[in-house]
């Protein structure tokens, strides 16, 4: 999001103590989460933390509980991430290739002013454009009352939806239910209501 100061609150003392040093982190996982943490200091120009009495973190406190209530479809209005793997770990960085995609002409458009020779192509593209910018070579678009929306190819909706459908914690939700879920969780490409579509219809259990 391209933030450069941040406040961070927490209700647990001894990890406020372990940031600010006065407490050491002895424990390797804990270690490895502390040094992690200073990396992304780094990032940001201004950073204070705070800590705040459990009382008045009751939001988190929810967010927290939801984890264990998620079988009774408490919180579906919620957007929920799953941490498929400590934050700590490294994975493979997934590059994102504008080439031969929807997204090409737009990105193409943004970064270099290219636009088509046909007159009728390029304000097409220019209409299509006015809601999209890049961030760090990555196009995204504005959302009317979302953040920016991360673009990605057809291909890597087909897995996000799979993932959201039909994996640990999927429930086999319905086509417009299934692409608001790929929505609200931060992405966008042009065919993701026809492509939950799809799914559905061709899903097993769901028939």
């Amino acid at each position: 999001m391209n933030a450069k100061q941040v406040s961070i609150h927490s209700d647990t003392q001894l990890i406020m103590n372990q940031i600010t040093a006065d407490f050491a982190a002895k424990d390797a996982s804990m270690t490895a989460y502390l040094s992690t943490t200073h990396q992304l200091f780094q990032k940001f120009q201004a950073y204070e933390i705070r800590q705040m009495p459990r009382i008045e973190n009751s939001h988190a406190d929810v967010l927290a509980r939801l984890a264990s209530t998620i079988d009774d479809k408490v919180g579906r209005r919620l957007p929920v991430e799953i941490l498929a793997q400590p934050s700590i770990e490294t994975s493979e960085v997934c590059t994102i290739r504008y080439e031969n995609t929807w997204m090409s002409p737009i990105y193409t458009y943004l970064t270099n002013g290219t636009l088509p020779y046909d007159k009728s192509q390029a304000r097409k593209l220019r209409y299509r454009s006015t809601r999209c910018t890049v961030i760090n070579d990555i196009l995204y678009k504005r959302g009317y009352t979302t953040s920016y929306l991360k673009c990605i190819t057809t291909e890597q909706g087909d897995y996000i939806l799979q993932e959201i459908h039909g994996d640990v914690c999927g429930d086999h939700s319905g086509s417009w239910s299934l692409a608001h879920k790929a929505f609200w969780q931060g992405y966008y490409w042009p065919t993701m209501h026809q492509d939950a579509d799809t799914l559905v219809r061709k899903c097993d259990k769901c028939q």
